[in-house]
């Protein structure tokens, strides 16, 4: 893992400029190492997508994080346990608690007991939303173009194995 020692709050507010375009505010951040410049960068990039990706799912009654759930679901046969999806989404059980009421009120989702546990629940997709999510991939990957739009092959796959090491980094650091 690499460490990143972070400027003091001060240090940062006097190296930062807000530059507006188009109402939208992005961060030029003025700091002489790369590391913290750049780690902020993709934290506020990663922020601009999913407000982008939200503002795209809007129509469709979803947001990024409702999607990641439902595309979860489907990817691993269509039902889990509330803490299987946490873990596979990589959110905090209560996060995946309220996302899961809110997809239930949606008529997304079902929730029921465990075969294997009465005690557990399961939450399984409904006919409502395999419906939805056929709907929702052209959205769900114009998206994906518009953001990544510039970059060619050599670039997404660069940014790809830059972004997995990154992840790598974090989750070893959060243990």
């Amino acid at each position: 893992m690499i460490g990143i020692r972070l400027p003091q709050r001060a240090v940062l507010l006097t190296y930062c400029r807000v530059a507006c375009d188009n109402d939208r505010e992005m961060l030029d951040i003025q700091l002489p190492e790369p590391a913290p410049r750049t780690f902020l960068l993709f934290v506020q990039t990663s922020d601009a997508v999913v407000k982008h990706a939200d503002a795209a799912l809007f129509h469709y009654g979803l947001s990024a994080v409702k999607l990641m759930v439902l595309q979860i679901l489907a990817s691993q046969g269509g039902s889990l346990t509330p803490g299987a999806i946490a873990l596979l989404a990589q959110r905090e059980p209560h996060t995946i608690s309220t996302l899961v009421q809110r997809l239930k009120r949606q008529g997304l989702i079902k929730v029921g007991p465990s075969a294997k546990d009465r005690r557990s629940k399961v939450v399984s997709l409904t006919p409502k939303a395999r419906k939805l999510l056929e709907q929702v991939r052209p959205a769900a990957g114009k998206i994906a173009e518009r953001v990544m739009a510039s970059l060619d092959g050599t670039h997404l796959k660069s940014l790809e194995e830059s972004l997995r090491v990154m992840w790598q980094n974090a989750r070893d650091g959060s243990q």
